[in-house]
């Protein structure tokens, strides 16, 4: 009997752990992934209809990509607070500001992720930044052997 109940009890106590991951991990999975540009025309969008509607992205946690503006990179002298624009295909951008250590492809230009909240309408604090890597290799047009893919001459 106090088997039976020690068993009950260890899967009762699985499950609640079990549910208890899925709705802690819940929100981080369903984080909504916008490009720049889409993020700047719902902005625009909330701010034409003149209310803070539910659907407003401001105080949001979200993804958002595109491409580091070149030459708007700042850190703060003596640690890690970077300051930088990531823009859209419509050259528009958002003002991002971001602590910790940046990837090393973080370049002008580098297509990145940033993970975060939009505080304000034009200000995005990262608590995460993906660089995506740059293409090292191309797909080759010629019909040879070899698996189709060279890699790229790099000019040094």
């Amino acid at each position: 009997m106090k088997e039976k109940k020690g068993l009950i009890l260890f899967s009762l106590g699985s499950v609640a752990l079990m549910v208890g991951l899925i709705i802690t991990y819940a929100g981080q999975v369903s984080l909504l992934y916008l490009k720049t540009d889409e993020v700047l025309s719902r902005l625009e969008r909330s701010a034409s209809a003149n209310t803070k509607t539910t659907k407003s992205l401001v105080g949001q946690h979200l993804r958002i990509h595109g491409k580091l503006k070149p030459n708007t990179t700042k850190r703060r002298k003596g640690r890690l607070d970077y300051e930088f624009h990531i823009q859209g295909k419509s050259g528009r951008s958002i003002l991002v500001n971001y602590n910790g250590i940046l990837p090393d492809t973080f370049r002008d230009g580098a297509e990145l992720v940033v993970e975060g909240q939009l505080v304000k309408p034009n200000l995005f604090v990262a608590k995460s930044v993906f660089a995506k890597c740059p293409t090292k290799y191309k797909e080759e047009k010629k019909g040879g052997g070899g698996g189709g893919y060279t890699k790229k001459k790099t000019s040094s």
